[in-house]
């Protein structure tokens, strides 16, 4: 009697005549209990213990609560959080959520897009997406939740394609007989190629295939042409050197809200009023020095290890040569 169904499903074997599964059988008795008890573990692995479904529970609840008010459809994730019983639902939930965190940083970068037809045509499939996640917060199947992923990624990747793009440095312009000669040679002109193929093929399903060359296509124009680069806070680079120098601040005055969004704060650098963020509306600021809860220093801005107005910036500020 064999408890393997051929196609590695661990299961009863089943009468014959009437396919009921055999539960009782003198002769096989080891054998039937042999296999329920490892269906028991298999339903404990996937399932979960009670512990195990708390704990991710209140995993996800942090999860959403720091996705803050960027996050639409907050209600759909939460009534499916607390509504799924089991570790199996409540990664397909999870996964639902790690979609949305993808589309929502996308939309964000998006405004920055110079053309206002490609912006409006990204943004309307991104919310397209977003209402999707929505209706499918508590009910992702494996095979939607790899359709789902695929989507979010080829948008991700539609977005970096028409981003670096914008960003690449402008030809130099050649004239008379020169001119023919300098555009068939020209490195600039054949990876402007090479991003309109990789947008012309994102523009259909998303192969297994096209997502590592898309990928390493951008990673070598940023290598090659750094101004083209996302710092992580939805500008290039340039962008963000650019804005810093035009603030005049000197470092540790730059933090960014809990979804990641920065802004810089005047004077000594310290919060002396609370505000909101104008991207996702989230508390920003603080008061007596304090920062709003989530908020904190954005390193990633000016290099900065301390705020401005820390007693460890003072420290490090404070040379022997002057006492």
């Amino acid at each position: 009697m064999n408890q393997d169904d051929g196609d590695g499903h661990i299961q009863l074997k089943q009468c014959p005549k009437c396919k009921t599964p055999i539960r009782q059988n003198v002769r096989y008795g080891t054998v039937v209990n042999r296999t329920l008890n490892d269906i028991e573990q298999v339903k404990q692995a996937v399932l979960g213990s009670v512990a195990e479904v708390s704990a991710k529970k209140a995993s996800l609840h942090t999860l959403v609560m720091k996705m803050g008010a960027e996050l639409t459809g907050r209600d759909h994730f939460v009534t499916a959080i607390e509504h799924q019983m089991d570790l199996r639902s409540l990664v397909g939930v999870e996964n639902g959520l790690r979609w949305m965190e993808i589309i929502l940083k996308t939309e964000n970068g998006v405004g920055g897009l110079s053309s206002s037809r490609e912006r409006e045509e990204l943004l309307a499939e991104l919310k397209e997406m977003e209402t999707w996640c929505h209706e499918h917060a508590g009910a992702l199947s494996q095979q939607q939740s790899a359709e789902a992923r695929n989507e979010v990624v080829r948008l991700r990747l539609l977005y970096r394609v028409r981003y670096v793009r914008e960003r690449l440095p402008a030809e130099t312009v050649a004239t008379g007989l020169m001119a023919g000669f300098m555009a068939a040679i020209s490195p600039l002109k054949g990876t402007r190629r090479q991003l309109d193929d990789a947008e012309s093929s994102l523009k259909g399903k998303l192969t297994e295939a096209l997502e590592p060359t898309v990928d390493k296509l951008i990673a070598d124009i940023e290598q090659r042409y750094p101004e083209t680069r996302e710092s992580g806070l939805g500008v290039s680079e340039q962008e963000r050197v650019d804005i810093v120098k035009a603030m005049g601040l000197t470092q540790g005055h730059w933090f960014k809200c809990r979804n990641g969004h920065p802004y810089a704060i005047g004077d000594c650098g310290g919060a002396m009023q609370e505000s909101t963020c104008p991207v996702c509306k989230t508390p920003i600021g603080g008061v007596s020095h304090r920062l709003t809860e989530g908020n904190q220093l954005a390193p990633e801005m000016d290099g900065a290890r301390h705020a401005a107005w820390s007693e460890l910036a003072n420290v490090e500020n404070f040379l022997l040569n002057d006492v």
